[in-house]
């Protein structure tokens, strides 16, 4: 074979060396395996069935008129007198029902407030690292034990000096000779006596010369002294001394300046949440902000109602019917009723919904009432459904478009007051099978929206059809995914598609 044959066949198997090293480090960088969710633990099925939707009686069967904060200036009907809807019923000054107003906004700023802490603790819940994730850390080496001396005399060397005094280290069985005892009475100066229990700082006898040259004679001849003699530790820290045994100087079991022997470290995992806490928490707040952002839309709404009053103080009947109440303002507290008109029509029920329940309604349809104030519980009929939204924002979230559907009650004889706020469902009909998918599984390319989704155990990079959006951070899947599929975060190293996927648990995805 010739020299150029050789080195042909050298660079073509040096390439095909390459081509393997290539696919090799390819598939490297592909693989892992990745988390699929079930779906069914990431959408909702939208619609009434999820939004829990608030309503308010505006017309009834009874009206009672409360009494608000401000001076009323007439009440104009008597008991027995026949109403007609708009007639004036009582006035107040209309500068002192300012305080009504100033009321209604305090609340509605106190609402969005906890709101706003609402979302920003369900944002911590979820940035957080679950308890089972945290690095443990690690095990601090034990510290040698020092070397101490079983006797102390004049001619033995301290271990250390500090602070002018010579420092021992001993144990509770050291043995401080009267000799030498003697010298810190005569000579002055200052010994400090650690006691140890093998490595353990149980605490130090300081004992100053010009204080036992105080206390005792010059004659004075001291014998030797046991530092555990009379001594006992408890295990808070603290020391009793039995002060019948002989003992010199002053005792300290705390040693301020002795924090080098403590070598405990913080565990980062105490008091942290496990996965299953963390998703128990965002679960409740959930559950608590959804209560804030209802309490908020009822407060706007009545705002809206006071504001009419305030223009020019006027209460007007909401309702035809008969006044069957009226009560002395002296006599009664703010908040309870000062007149009550008994209506003559059916109870109306108005409700605000976005595009997408208003979508799912038609006039006919049978309602579920329930008023959070009386408890009553009736059903009603969808009367009308208006294709003119409300003010933005005045009843829900800012940016989203709400309508108003007026619902009338099916019971003449259920007794509803003007103003009371319902929590309002359709009746009877099955639960919604639209799949609205949380956005961030949603990824999009040239080809269209896509999610990650597990097939045969390996991930496929799947095409979905979407739709509408959801309150703004879910999206209708139309065809492409069923509530049975399994899908994964279609972000980090492992979202590959061809990678293994194995199931997780929905609370692992607290920390992406």
């Amino acid at each position: 074979m010739t020299k150029r044959k050789k080195t042909i066949l050298i660079i073509c198997a040096a390439a095909v060396v390459l081509a393997a090293a290539v696919w090799l480090l390819a598939r490297g960088a592909r693989s892992g395996t990745a988390n699929v969710y079930a779906v069914s633990d990431l959408a909702d099925r939208g619609g009434w069935y999820s939004q829990d939707l608030t309503g308010t009686i505006t017309e009834g069967s009874v009206e009672n008129v409360p009494l608000q904060e401000g001076l009323i200036e007439s009440i104009n009907v008597h008991e027995g007198d026949t109403v007609q809807k708009g007639d004036l019923l009582l006035k107040y000054d209309t500068a002192s029902y300012q305080l009504t107003l100033e009321t209604d906004a305090a609340n509605i700023k106190l609402l969005e407030s906890q709101i706003a802490q609402t979302q920003q603790d369900i944002a911590t819940y979820r940035n957080t690292t679950p308890a089972e994730r945290i690095t443990p850390p690690p095990t601090p080496t034990p510290k040698p034990a020092p070397a101490t001396v079983s006797t102390v005399a004049p001619d033995t060397a301290p271990a250390e000096s500090a602070d002018g005094a010579r420092v021992y280290f001993c144990t509770a069985d050291t043995v401080v000779t009267g000799a030498l005892l003697k010298s810190l009475q005569t000579a002055g100066g200052t010994a400090a006596f650690r006691v140890y229990d093998g490595a353990s700082l149980l605490g130090v006898w300081e004992v100053d010369g010009a204080e036992l040259a105080a206390l005792y004679p010059a004659d004075w001849a001291p014998a030797d002294w046991t530092l555990g003699a009379g001594l006992t530790l408890a295990g808070d820290g603290t020391a009793a001394i039995d002060f019948s045994a002989p003992h010199y100087g002053t005792f300290q079991s705390t040693i301020p300046d002795a924090a080098d022997d403590d070598e405990s470290i913080d565990d980062p995992a105490a008091g942290a949440h496990t996965a299953a806490e963390l998703a128990a928490l965002i679960r409740d707040k959930n559950n608590e902000l959804k209560n804030l952002q209802r309490q908020l839309q009822s407060a706007r709404i009545q705002y809206q109602k006071d504001q009419l009053t305030s223009e020019t103080g006027e209460v007007r009947a909401a309702d035809s019917g008969v006044v069957t109440f009226v009560g002395d303002p002296a006599a009664i507290h703010t908040g309870e009723t000062i007149l009550t008109v008994k209506g003559s029509v059916n109870g109306t029920v108005t409700v605000y919904v976005d595009e997408l329940s208003r979508d799912a309604m038609k006039p006919g349809d049978t309602v579920d009432v329930y008023s959070y104030e009386s408890g009553a519980s009736f059903t009603a009929t969808v009367q009308s459904i208006s294709d003119k939204p409300a003010e933005d924002g005045a009843y829900g979230s800012v940016g989203t478009s709400y309508y108003p559907v007026t619902c009338i009650a099916d019971d003449a004889d259920v007794e509803l007051n003007v103003g009371e706020y319902c929590g309002v469902t359709l009746s009877g009909e099955s639960e919604s099978d639209t799949l609205y998918l949380q956005l961030p599984f949603v990824r999009s390319d040239s080809g269209g929206s896509y999610v990650l989704a597990e097939r045969d155990g390996r991930l496929e990079k799947r095409y979905v059809a979407t739709g509408g959006y959801l309150w703004g951070n879910y999206v209708e899947i139309r065809s492409g995914l069923t509530w049975d599929d399994a899908i994964a975060f279609p972000y980090g190293r492992t979202a590959r598609e061809g990678n293994r996927a194995q199931q997780a648990d929905i609370s692992e995805l607290y920390n992406y």
